[in-house]
């Protein structure tokens, strides 16, 4: 960590990472999809301020509990999976429909031809 002046810490990636509890690649994916600045350039280190480090936090937490537990995911998958059960049946039954339709559609062709 390094500082710009008395007041104001600094922070790299890396340390952002640290302190949220996560990886480097995914503080950097965050503060490219916010759009967040970096404060200063350290030979080849982007260090930013107090406000990147909290705005990462806060949507590293917003991130976290969007996610569902593992529980949730399979009682999910399993009413997924219902579901498509359900449209699969009632598609057979149209198909099914639909072809009885163009069976009656052909006979009364072939009548109509005779």
């Amino acid at each position: 960590m390094a500082d710009k002046s008395k007041d104001e810490k600094l922070y790299s990636q890396k340390d952002i990472a640290d302190r949220v509890g996560t990886s480097k690649s995914t503080v950097y994916r965050i503060i490219k999809e916010l759009g967040l600045k970096n404060a200063t350039k350290q030979s080849q280190t982007m260090l930013y301020d107090e406000s990147v480090l909290k705005a990462v936090r806060k949507d590293f937490e917003a991130r976290k509990l969007n996610q569902n537990s593992p529980a949730e995911s399979v009682h999910s998958n399993d009413e997924l999976i219902a579901q498509l059960k359900d449209d699969l049946q009632h598609e057979r039954e149209q198909v099914a429909n639909l072809t009885k339709l163009l069976d009656q559609s052909q006979q009364l062709q072939l009548n109509l031809q005779q």
